[in-house]
């Protein structure tokens, strides 16, 4: 067996408009401003809103545990 080098990845049509703007340009300089103004945002307490409360958490988990669960299980009844 010889060895090569791993074949380049297909681009789909997600990276296609990253590939428009080559690196450096003024248009990809553009999203890493904007990029770099939404990571930043995120590190303020102002825009990070209220902290969940019993009933979010009580609705997170029938949404994301309960639910499901009980789909799983009447589906298998069928």
């Amino acid at each position: 067996m010889s060895a090569r080098a791993p074949k380049p990845a297909a681009m789909g049509p997600a990276a296609g408009s990253a590939a428009a703007s080559p690196p450096g340009s003024a248009a990809s300089l553009g999203r890493l401003d904007g990029l770099i103004r939404r990571c930043a945002a995120l590190e303020d307490p102002a825009e990070q809103g209220e902290p969940m409360n019993r009933l979010d958490y009580l609705l997170l988990a029938l949404a994301t545990i309960l639910l499901p669960a009980s789909i799983i299980l009447i589906g298998g009844w069928l």
